[in-house]
């Protein structure tokens, strides 16, 4: 994994100028989540511009309002519907500038960002980078996460 996240790390250095300072365009500018790799890259004009570890769900199971519910991180193409700046305490933790992509589930800034999946299903970044993307970002930007 951690040959994979340099080499992405290199590539967004590579091609760090195709961004620029600033919001991306939602008509030209992804994100792309990584499960198997725990790695988010931000994605323009088809080329890597950025790349960052996360943690995604563990896949335990955990009970909620009375509920079993499984640890997982939704797979799919979304889009952000909303975002909500600083720290807000969620049903199961607390957020740092949640950007939500389906349902409660959001990338967001943690605390607690291991090399491994540890959340309930959430996609955490560090603090930092929850900054950087939550600045960048705009309302529609599709998210892919995948295997």
């Amino acid at each position: 994994m951690r040959r994979t996240l340099v080499a992405a790390v290199l590539v967004a250095a590579l091609f760090s100028w195709v961004a620029g300072a600033g919001q991306a365009s939602a008509s030209e500018y992804s994100l792309e989540i990584d499960i198997s790799e725990q790695v988010l890259l931000e994605v323009v004009d088809g080329q890597v511009v950025s790349a960052t570890h996360v943690s995604t769900g563990n896949g335990e199971w955990y009970r909620y309002e009375g509920e079993w519910w499984r640890a997982d991180t939704p797979r799919g193409w979304f889009r952000i519907y909303a975002k909500d700046a600083g720290w807000h305490e969620g049903s199961l933790g607390w957020l740092y500038n949640a950007m939500y992509f389906v349902g409660g589930f959001a990338i967001h800034g943690s605390t607690s960002v291991p090399d491994y999946p540890a959340s309930h299903g959430c996609v955490r970044v560090t603090l930092e980078d929850s900054d950087y993307f939550f600045d960048r970002v705009p309302i529609g930007t599709w998210v892919h996460v995948h295997d």
